[in-house]
């Protein structure tokens, strides 16, 4: 028996609500098992499965993106990562031999990744460190109104294009992304009433977090992105879900309006990739 095993669906609410028991710890659990479970259509894109060490959701979550890039998502329900570093060591599900890409890695697991790495003769490749803001569901939301000439709407196919060339880590296969994003409702766009173009946008990805926070270079200074923000975070409370958000450590802009808009800044964690170590 492999020291992964597949979780149930059935079992997938319980593990979700596990991580709520260790707030604000599990959030990046939480929230990426919340999102699979409301919107299956992005488990079916994103090829996701989800397992736990030893088949028990006490031990974490690692899931498996076999999509457009091959990404394992480690989320230990506490900080012992014992148990999980070991399950990681004697797996075959997870193929070692391919490049893994490891999205959010808070500290303890990057630690237990260096360690696997001299075991499994893997190379580690820091890609970005990311500033982790929450704000959680029992906050209030906004008092708002809508800037003079514009309305908020969900994305239009015609902007698809548009948003992807705009994102920072574009790529040919990215526009696939939000397009599923804007098929299963998580993307807003604030609209001008004159000629309905896109003046500012922002999108929910496949693990329950805000991504592209953008405003076009001509709207700027004008208050669209935070208002689009707020926007969207309204939506999200009077769903009841927490608001999980990322930022580059050096992208000081989005981390002041998060700040002001009045999210917990919870460290640091790490996007990385782990590629077989050529030299041994």
């Amino acid at each position: 028996m492999d020291s992964l095993l597949e979780v149930p669906n059935s079992e997938l609410p319980k593990l979700r609500d596990l991580f709520r028991t260790h707030w604000p710890h599990g959030v990046e659990g939480f929230c990426l098992l919340n999102a699979n479970i409301l919107y299956p259509a992005l488990t079916e894109f994103f090829s996701f499965k989800f397992y736990c060490p030893g088949g028990k959701i006490a031990n974490g979550l690692v899931a498996i993106s076999d999509k457009e890039y091959y990404q394992v998502y480690i989320c230990p329900v506490t900080e012992d990562v014992s148990i999980m570093e070991n399950a990681l060591y004697k797996t075959s599900v997870i193929d070692w031999n391919r490049v893994v890409t490891v999205p959010s890695a808070s500290a303890n697991v990057v630690a237990a990744l260096k360690r696997l790495c001299s075991r499994l003769d893997l190379k580690i490749i820091y890609e970005n460190r990311c500033c982790k803001h929450l704000l959680d569901r029992d906050n209030k939301p906004f008092d708002l109104s809508d800037p003079v000439n514009t309305y908020v709407g969900p994305m239009k196919r015609e902007h698809l294009k548009l948003v992807n060339e705009t994102w920072t880590f574009y790529s040919d296969r990215s526009y696939s992304l939000f397009e599923t994003l804007m098929n299963n409702g998580l993307t807003y766009m604030l609209y001008s009433s004159e000629d309905h173009s896109p003046l500012s946008w922002i999108t929910v990805d496949e693990a329950g977090a805000f991504t592209h926070l953008y405003c076009l270079d001509a709207y700027r200074r004008k208050g669209y992105a935070e208002y689009i923000t707020k926007v969207t975070v309204n939506d999200l409370l009077q769903q009841g879900k927490d608001v999980l958000a990322y930022t580059l450590e050096d992208n000081v802009k989005p981390q002041k309006l998060f700040e002001k808009l009045g999210f917990d800044f919870l460290g640091y964690v790490w996007w990385i990739r782990l590629t077989k170590d050529k030299g041994n």
